[in-house]
C-alpha cells in the first residue's frame, strides 16, 4: 500500500455556480475533480483526503472562501513541515475606473448591485495567502485569460462596464519555497478547451 503524504494540505476553491446566472462557470467543477484526483492519487501526490478542503458551488461565498483559508491556516499551524496548495478557479475582475486599479475574485454571492460588499478583493486574498506560512507553498490561479489554442471563449458576464475580465495579479508569496501559477496575462481572453471542457493553462 502506497504511503500517504501526511504533510500535504490543499484548499481548492471553485466558483462553478453563482447567484447571478451569467456568472456561472459549470466546467470549473471538472477542473476541481481532476485536481482532487491528482492530489489524492497514491502514485502521484498522495495527499490524505482529510487534508483537502473543497469550497465549491453555493459554499463558495465570500465568507465561505475566507472560512476555507481559516481551515487551512489551522492545519498548517500544527505542522512545521507542511506543503500547501491553494487553487482558485472562477472569474477574476479588474476595476479599470479605480486608481490604482483594483482586482477582485468573484464569489458565489457576488451582487452586481453591491460589488464592494460582495466581491473578494485581491488585497484580501493576498493577505490570506501571506498568513499561511507553510514550508512550501503552491498557488494556482485559474481566473484570468489564456489564448493561443483552439478553444471556446467564456462569455463576459453582467457586471458594470468599469469591471472587466483581466488577469488577476500574482499574490505576494512567502515561505522557504513558494510558487504562483496564473493562467494568463492581462490581455488574453479566458478559454475552455473544446475537447475536455476544462480550463486552458
Amino acid at each position: 500500500m502506497a504511503q500517504l503524504f501526511e504533510h500535504g494540505y490543499a484548499l481548492i476553491i471553485g466558483v462553478d455556480d453563482n447567484q447571478t446566472a451569467r456568472l456561472k462557470l459549470p466546467d470549473v467543477a471538472k477542473d476541481l475533480n481532476a485536481l482532487s484526483q491528482v492530489l489524492m492519487n497514491p502514485e502521484r501526490c498522495a495527499y490524505p483526503e482529510q487534508n483537502i478542503k473543497r469550497v465549491q458551488g453555493a459554499a463558495a461565498t465570500r465568507a465561505g472562501i475566507l472560512a476555507g483559508f481559516d481551515w487551512l491556516q489551522q492545519k498548517l499551524a500544527q505542522d512545521d513541515n507542511a506543503t500547501a496548495v491553494v487553487y482558485y478557479s472562477g472569474h477574476g475582475y479588474q476595476d479599470v475606473a479605480s486608481y490604482p486599479q483594483k482586482y477582485y475574485l468573484v464569489p458565489y454571492d457576488a451582487d452586481p448591485q453591491k460589488l464592494e460588499e460582495t466581491l473578494l478583493p485581491a488585497t484580501l486574498f493576498e493577505a490570506q495567502i501571506a498568513a499561511l506560512q507553510p514550508k512550501r507553498l503552491l498557488v494556482l490561479l485559474d481566473c484570468c485569460h489564456s489564448g493561443g489554442v483552439q478553444a471556446k471563449a467564456v462569455d463576459e458576464p453582467d457586471l458594470p462596464s468599469a469591471y472587466i475580465s483581466l488577469a488577476f495579479p500574482a499574490p505576494t508569496l512567502s515561505g522557504e519555497k513558494s510558487m504562483d501559477v496564473s493562467d494568463a496575462v492581462a490581455k488574453d481572453i479566458s478559454v475552455l478547451a473544446e475537447s475536455s471542457g476544462r480550463a486552458v493553462l
